[in-house]
Parts: structure tokens; C-alpha cells; sequence
């Protein structure tokens, strides 16, 4: 095996001395290819002249004798007076032109002999008397020896300029091979050639990078045992049998062994050359560090696994159905939801509606129909029987993923989800709304029925007990006055309660009228409710610009009345000062009413809104701590929320919000 060890220690030695000092190996290569054609010129020329010469010369006579032949038989058949030396003009011409001065200037002559013996008279000798022969004679001669010079010339610069060429192609080709050379030692990925004994020849700066060995330790060490690992040797000698079976590069994959121990993984292109005997004489690889890649492939692993198992988690299975062939792939996943053997059964539109629930069929074909007539993404649920009689229900989400050339759909992605036992904690759950409903239902007529027939013998109650304290109220003693006051009081009091209880009720057990609602004159009616309130604590009520909304009326004045009141009664020592506003959100207004009352602490805000929840005392302040709950009530009945924020001393803001609809945009645009 011959390895190009010289050539090896030469760029090596090379790359040691400074650019002044490198010697360029292609200049060299150019002068000693110049020598070698300047040497195998003069020699071929050397070698062939005479018989080149001789060819030629014999060539320009047998050509004349053609041309002389051919005169004779033209004028056997057109008869005399056929120009003399119409033949013999190309006959010189061709003679020059391929053959050069020489021969060509044989021919001229030749003819002018072969005429003057054969065709002028006398015929037999040569003789040429008559002035126009005389003059024919020369201006042909004349003629052959400039065609003959010429062509001369002609053929000279021709070699010349074809010795030219082939030198300037050398030194083109030359220059393309240092290029390419330049472009392998500063390209990015790395490359080398490796001999069948495991020897390294030459590499670049790439591949001693993604070693870590220099190129000198390089050429020193075994790339079949040192850089490439133990596992990867059976692998690597299965390639390059192949690539010697085929002489087709081959691609594959291992790792080496870096300097410092580490491996690094990486793909190589191999190539081999065969030597005369068609041995391997060497391989040459472009290699490509592939770290990132198994990096990527890693984290698509683990992904899969993710995805695998967030699959099997939420019982999700993917599948692909082949419109064309009727072939469906199923994920993993799908053979557990639907119990059957991956290894025995084979998913196909038939086999998968062997399963199908009978009920549903048509069902869940419509929808298939829709989705390749449509191409538009279905989601729907259908019910399945399993081998072992039990009925699960799927949800179905399916698209179409590709079309064929006539723009129907050929490939059909989706995925299955067994939603069974959400089914079934949806069935129960709704069972338990409607029983809630209902139960909601029935605690609101018997608030209603219990609130309404209470306050007849409260009233009853009420009165008597007002009419013993006015008849007897001097034969009594003063204990007696007292608990007789105390009842009274009591009495009261749970009529109100019942009253605001019976109000409570109302707002969802009675039917209302919707109409548009003008809230600035919602705020003027509560101003006119309130107005004894307003005076005796000189409150001070300011508002922004409200809007128009549908809803019913009365509930908003009881709203708006419930929430100015109370920040009228918890006042603090300042005059009473409350500002409305309202403001326009995405979907929503939000209106606030902010006071500066004595404010509440933090842990209170979501207490205040509890029926008949109170922070004070009635001999504090009186109430049954309903109001708030009414306006709650209000509120989330038109599909809004309620909340406040408020600091002990510094005043409370009430919010609230209610849902603009399509009536309340209509109303916005009249009222622009």
C-alpha cells in the first residue's frame, strides 16, 4: 500500500515558516509541467517531422493526379475549352491548408508540369508558348506559392496558440486545485484522509478542532482504534464494505474520541480511491459535528415520551386516516382506548366502525361527510362498544391534512379522547344544578310565602302590644313598661326584617319589565327618595356623565338607593360628600360610588354583602343589614359583580359592573 507520507511531512513543514519563507508547491508544479510539455513538443515534433513530411508530400501528388484525372473526364463529357487550371486552384488550396508551404508548394508546381506536358499543345513535352499559357502559368504559380505561404502561417499560430492554450489551462487547473486546497483548510467543517492501515494523511484545521489533537500527534496515531470508539468498530467496517462493494460514497454515523477524553458525535460522508489493482488506497471524509443534533433528537425523545404519556393521562389518541387506501395509523394510546392488539388488528374505516355504537353511526358519518366536503375542522362526540360489552364515549377532533392533485382530500389527522368518565361526572353534575335550581327555587317561595305571611300577625302582634302599653302603661310598674317596650321594639324590628326579606325574594320571583334605563334619572328618583335623609346630614351627592342601559328600571333605582344610603347613615364627623361615575370597558360598564364615610377594615369588604349581616349594633345604627345583599342580588341577576374597597377613616368606593348587550350598543349609537 503506497501512502503519501512525503507529501504529508511537506505541508507540515510548510505550515512552520513564515509566508515569506513558504515555498508555493503549484508554482513548482506549473514549471515542471511547462518543461514537460516543451519536452514532449520536441520530441513528438522530432519524432514524426519526416514522417509528416513524407505524408505530405505524397498526399500533394496524389491529389493533383485526382484533379488531373478529373480535368481529363470533364472534358471527355463537356468536350474542350474547359478553363486550364480550374481543378487545380482548390487542389493547391487544400494541399496548403492541411499539409503547409511544403506540399503545397509540390502541388503548385506539379500541376504546372502535369499542364504543360499534357494539357497545352504540343502535348507530350513540356512546353508552354503561348503568351496567355505563359501568363496563366505564372499567375497560377504565383497564387500557389502565396496559398502555400499562408497556410504556412496559418498553421503556425495555430500551434502556437494551441500550445498556448493547453499551458494556459495547466496553470488554470493548477490554480483551481490551490483554491480548492485553501478552501478545505479554513473550511468549517472538518475533513481528512484516513488510510486502510489507519494512518491519517492530510486534514484541515477543522478536524484538528473537533479533535483536539494538532495535526502532527494526528498523523501519529490510528484512526480506526484511537479516535474511534470499541462499539463503533463492527458498525464503521459494515460501511466501508459497503463503499468498497459499491465505490458510492457512503453516510454514517459514530463518535470519536476526543484528546481530553470526551466524545463528540459526528457524521461522515466517506469516499474511497482504488488503486490500480482496485484496492482501497485511501478514504476521504467530510465530517460533520452532529452534537446539537443529537441534542435536539434527545429533547424530541423526551417530548415523544412526554407527549406519549400526557396522552395516556388525559386517554388521548392520535390517528391518520389514507383516504385513497383506506389505511388509518393509530397512535399507541388509540389500541388502549379501543382494547385491542396492535400485533392483531389492523385499523381500518370498516374495522373501526365494527365498533361504532349502532345509534351513532349515521351520526358520525354525516359529520365525515361535512368534513371532506367542507374542509373544515369537526369536533364531535360518539359512543363506542369494546370486545368486552362496555360502552365508552369519544370525543372526535379530525382535519383535513392534505389534498390531492384534483383538491380533494386524501389525509385526515385526529385525535380521540375517552371523555367516558367526564360524561358521567358531567351527567351527575347537572343532575345536581337542576336539583339545586330547584331547591334555589323552593327556598325563594318559601322565603316569599314565609316573609309575606309573617307580617300579618307581626302587625297583629305589634298592635296589641301598642295597645296594652297605652292602656295600662300607668298601672304598671316600671319593669313591666320596660319588657312591654322591649317586645314592641322586637315586634318591629322583625317586621322590617321580614318586609326586606320579602323585597329579597322579589327580585328574582317577580317578572320585570325591560326597558332602557337612563341612569341620571335613576340617581334623580333615589335623590328624591333620600331627600329627608340628605337634608337632616347635609349630604353632598356629585355624578359624572351615566349611560343608558336596558334593564329594569325599579331594580336600579333600589340598587343605586341601597348603596347612597348606606354611605349617608355611616358617616364620619366631615359632611357627607358621595360622587357617582361611570365608565365605558370592553365589554362592560363599570360604575363606582365613592364616599367619605367612615370607612371599614379590610377583613369586612366580603361580610358586608351577607343577608342580614351587620358590623354595629342596632342602638348604633338602625337596620337589618339587608341592603347590600339586595344590591348584590341586583347586580349578579344582570350578569355583573359587586365589590368595594375601603380603610377605617378614610371613606369607602362601592363598584359595580353590568354587561354591555347588543340592545345597550343600538341605544350607544342612537344616543351618538
Amino acid at each position: 500500500m503506497v501512502r503519501d507520507d512525503d507529501k504529508v511531512k511537506f505541508v507540515d513543514e510548510e505550515q512552520k515558516k513564515n509566508p515569506s519563507e513558504k515555498v508555493n508547491p503549484y508554482e513548482e508544479e506549473l514549471e515542471n509541467s511547462r518543461e514537460d510539455i516543451m519536452s514532449d513538443d520536441f520530441l513528438q515534433v522530432f519524432q514524426n517531422r519526416w514522417l509528416n513530411l513524407s505524408l505530405g508530400y505524397i498526399a500533394a501528388i496524389i491529389v493533383v493526379i485526382i484533379a488531373f484525372w478529373l480535368y481529363f473526364f470533364l472534358t471527355s463529357i463537356l468536350g474542350p475549352g474547359l478553363p486550364t487550371y480550374i481543378l487545380f486552384y482548390p487542389t493547391v488550396i487544400i494541399v496548403a491548408l492541411l499539409a503547409g508551404f511544403g506540399p503545397g508548394l509540390l502541388a503548385t508546381l506539379f500541376s504546372v508540369t502535369l499542364v504543360g506536358i499534357f494539357i497545352l499543345q504540343p502535348q507530350g513535352q513540356f512546353s508552354i508558348t503561348e503568351t496567355v499559357d505563359q501568363v496563366g502559368a505564372v499567375l497560377f504559380t504565383g497564387f500557389g506559392l502565396l496559398i502555400s505561404g499562408v497556410s504556412e502561417l496559418y498553421r503556425r499560430n495555430r500551434n502556437k496558440a494551441a500550445a498556448y492554450d493547453k499551458e494556459k489551462a495547466l496553470r488554470e487547473t493548477l490554480r483551481e486545485k490551490e483554491f480548492l486546497a485553501d478552501i478545505v483548510e479554513h473550511a468549517s467543517l472538518p475533513f481528512a484522509i484516513g488510510y486502510p492501515d489507519g494512518g491519517i494523511g492530510l486534514l484541515n484545521q477543522a478536524f484538528e478542532q473537533l479533535t483536539g489533537y494538532t495535526r502532527e500527534e494526528l498523523h501519529n496515531l490510528d484512526w480506526s482504534t484511537t479516535l474511534t470508539p470499541k462499539e463503533w468498530w463492527e458498525i464503521e467496517k459494515q460501511k466501508l464494505d459497503e463503499l468498497h462493494s459499491t465505490g458510492h460514497p457512503v453516510r454514517y454515523e459514530k463518535e470519536y474520541i476526543r484528546k481530553d477524553g470526551s466524545r463528540v458525535p459526528v457524521e461522515l460522508l466517506a469516499s474511497v480511491k482504488f488503486d490500480m489493482d482496485g484496492n482501497p488506497q485511501f478514504y476521504y471524509s467530510f465530517i460533520t459535528d452532529i452534537t446539537e443534533r443529537k441534542q435536539i433528537e434527545s429533547a424530541l425523545k423526551i417530548s415523544e415520551k412526554s407527549l406519549a404519556d400526557a396522552q395516556h393521562l388525559a386517554h388521548i389518541g392520535s390517528w391518520v386516516w389514507n383516504i385513497n387506501t383506506d389505511e388509518i395509523i393509530w397512535s399507541n394510546e388509540l389500541y388502549l382506548i379501543y382494547g385491542v392488539d396492535p400485533n392483531t388488528f389492523i385499523p381500518t374505516m370498516s374495522s373501526f366502525a365494527n365498533y361504532m355504537h349502532p345509534d351513532d353511526e349515521e351520526y358520525v358519518n354525516e359529520n365525515v361527510e361535512q368534513l371532506l366536503s367542507e374542509g373544515k375542522p369537526h369536533n364531535f362526540d360518539f359512543r363506542i362498544i369494546l370486545d368486552n360489552g362496555s360502552t365508552r364515549v369519544l370525543n372526535t377532533l379530525a382535519e383535513v391534512a392534505e389534498y390531492d392533485k384534483n383538491g380533494k382530500p386524501s389525509t385526515i389527522l385526529g385525535i380521540n379522547q375517552d371523555i367516558t368518565d367526564r360524561k358521567e361526572i358531567e351527567l351527575k353534575l347537572n343532575e345536581n344544578i337542576k336539583k339545586l335550581a330547584q331547591s334555589n327555587k323552593e327556598l325563594e317561595q318559601f322565603a316569599y310565602i314565609t316573609s309575606h305571611d309573617l307580617r300579618e300577625p307581626l302587625r297583629m302582634i305589634t298592635s296589641f302590644l301598642q295597645l296594652l302599653e297605652k292602656r295600662y302603661k300607668d298601672q304598671l310598674d316600671q319593669d313591666a313598661n320596660e319588657f312591654i317596650g322591649f317586645a314592641v321594639d322586637g315586634a318591629k324590628r322583625l317586621d322590617a326584617m321580614t318586609n326586606d326579606l320579602l323585597q329579597y325574594s322579589r327580585i328574582t320571583s317577580e317578572k320585570r319589565e325591560v326597558t332602557s334605563v337612563n341612569f341620571e334619572q335613576v340617581l334623580e328618583h333615589v335623590l328624591t327618595n333620600l331627600k329627608v335623609q340628605i337634608e337632616e346630614n347635609n349630604a353632598f351627592i356629585t355624578h359624572d356623565p351615566l349611560p343608558i342601559l336596558y334593564g329594569d328600571e325599579q331594580l336600579k333605582v333600589q340598587l343605586l338607593q341601597n348603596i347612597i344610603s348606606n354611605a349617608i347613615k355611616y358617616r364620619s364627623q366631615e359632611t357627607p360628600k358621595i360622587h357617582i361615575s361611570a365608565k365605558k370597558e370592553k365589554n362592560q360598564y363599570l360604575f363606582s360610588i365613592k364616599d367619605n364615610g367612615m370607612g371599614m377594615s379590610s377583613k369586612h369588604l366580603k361580610q358586608i354583602f351577607t343577608i342580614f349581616k351587620r358590623l354595629h349594633t342596632n342602638e348604633e345604627y338602625e337596620g337589618t343589614g339587608i341592603g347590600l345583599a339586595i344590591a348584590q342580588k341586583i347586580v349578579q341577576q344582570q350578569g355583573g359583580q359587586i365589590w368595594a374597597e375601603s380603610e377605617p377613616g378614610k371613606g369607602s368606593t362601592f363598584y359595580f359592573t353590568i354587561p354591555i348587550k347588543s340592545q345597550d350598543l343600538k341605544l350607544d349609537n342612537q344616543n351618538l
